[in-house]
């Protein structure tokens, strides 16, 4: 997600309100008063979204959640913040907390300001899950800029699932393929081919007797990759599921080795994401003899 472009929706937004009426003499300590809380919001913007972009560091991270929870709350024009809050907690979860409650915690958050990023701007989809209507029965009702927080939706409640046990995974099976499915009929490539990674691990993890496949996993993990080769959680997520799943330490040794020599290129969108997954293909290569 481009910096440059949320900060750019959002002023946009600001100047639309502030040139709507004719501005008289009565005005002008008004709009002096506007045009200095649209450049606060600027800059606060700015701030959190430059420690959004050092993620990989726990105390940027933590700092660009709580800045912008706080810039979220004070504007209407707040899809994509929550849309990077959704992103934010999964990657907390993922990367930084240890114990299961605390990665549950932050999963339930992901999904929870992944939905209201879903809603926001969209009145009508507001008041059908107001009046108690399921979201994936409204699912065309998304627009194209629904796809990014509907995939962290989707990601946040399948981890929450998948932790909670098999009858929770299998309560939100059907939801969650709906989710996914909207993802990769809206933008396959979005997000380095997010939706085939997810598929990769899905029918890697899930049971035979409820549509777990280790062929159709290996297809969608080639489709991501085909994607994109840049983007190295696919080959974290390929080692960790399918590998396991197969009993192929050769696979898993490979694909692990393969990130960890990867020569990283700084100016890569989502560089932070890639630095994690070194670390992430070295713990799991020491559990090795754990997980085989």
């Amino acid at each position: 997600m481009k910096m440059n472009l949320i900060i750019l929706s959002f002023l946009s937004m600001a100047l639309l309100v502030s040139c709507a009426s004719h501005k008289t003499a009565f005005d002008e300590g008004s709009s002096a008063k506007n045009f200095v809380e649209r450049e606060k919001l600027k800059n606060d913007i700015e701030v959190a979204l430059s420690d959004w972009s050092q993620r990989h560091k726990s105390e940027k991270l933590n700092k660009a959640i709580q800045n912008l929870e706080k810039i979220a709350a004070k504007t209407d024009d707040n899809k994509d913040l929550l849309t990077t809050l959704a992103r934010a907690y999964y990657f907390k979860a993922e990367y930084f907390a240890k114990e299961k409650n605390e990665k549950m915690s932050y999963w339930e958050k992901g999904a929870y300001y992944g939905e209201k990023a879903i809603i926001s701007g969209n009145k009508e989809l507001a008041s059908f899950l107001i009046e108690g209507e399921k979201l994936e029965n409204h699912l065309d009702k998304l627009k194209k800029e629904d796809t990014p927080a509907l995939y962290w939706v989707a990601s946040n409640l399948g981890k929450w699932g998948k932790s909670k046990g098999i009858t929770t995974i299998l309560k939100y099976k059907g939801t969650i393929k709906k989710y996914i499915s909207k993802v990769e009929q809206s933008d396959n490539k979005f997000f380095h081919g997010a939706a085939y990674r997810y598929w990769g691990a899905y029918y890697a993890v899930a049971p035979a007797f409820a549509g777990g496949s280790l062929e159709k996993s290996e297809v969608y993990f080639g489709k991501s990759m085909d994607v994109s080769t840049q983007y190295l959680g696919t080959y974290i997520l390929k080692a960790q599921f399918l590998a396991t799943k197969k009993r192929d330490k050769a696979l898993f040794s490979k694909l692990l080795n393969k990130v960890i020599q990867t020569k990283l290129d700084p100016k890569f969108e989502d560089y932070p994401d890639n630095l994690k997954a070194k670390e992430m293909a070295k713990k799991l290569l020491s559990e090795k003899d754990d997980l085989f």
